[in-house]
């Protein structure tokens, strides 16, 4: 029997500062936006075990790449630590985030 190694691309937030936990945000790399709808929308997300809809804006600017940011609220903030940096996958339509 033969086994066939996939590597997968991980995807990441961009690391959590101070002004992000305090207004309820994820900033989310150009890279890892491709994982996110095209459009603002709700989305689900699993935060460190915790389910929310939360807010996408993909940010798309005329003039530059922006970050996407995901409004996951100040609750949910509260989850995470500066200079954390979340790894991102998708299953079932569902953004989690670790």
């Amino acid at each position: 029997m033969r086994y066939i190694l996939v590597q997968m691309a991980e995807a990441y937030t961009q690391r959590i500062t101070a002004a992000d936990i305090k207004a309820g945000r994820i900033r989310v790399p150009a890279g890892t936006k491709a994982l996110f709808p095209q459009q603002p929308m709700n989305v689900d997300v699993r935060l460190r075990g915790e389910r929310k809809s939360c807010t996408w804006n993909p940010r798309h600017g005329p003039d530059k790449a922006r970050s996407g940011v995901l409004g996951i609220g100040k609750g949910l903030a509260k989850r995470v630590a500066e200079g954390d940096r979340l790894g991102v996958t998708v299953a079932g339509g569902v953004f989690y985030l670790d």
